[in-house]
């Protein structure tokens, strides 16, 4: 279950460069990759939490 939240953050900062870009050119790229990575820890630590709090 980890291991599918280590791709979060890329496939997240990734979505987010290319909807940053299309929607603000180069700019809304830097913005939105680092939007993106950001949401992907977020989402990487809650499964983290999860995935403890389920185990014990």
């Amino acid at each position: 279950m980890i291991a599918i939240g280590c791709l979060a953050p890329l496939i997240l900062g990734v979505a987010g460069l290319l909807g940053g870009n299309w929607l603000a050119g180069s700019q809304g790229a830097v913005w939105g990759g680092l939007g993106g990575l950001v949401i992907g820890g977020a989402v990487l630590a809650a499964m983290g939490w999860l995935a403890r709090q389920l185990k014990t």
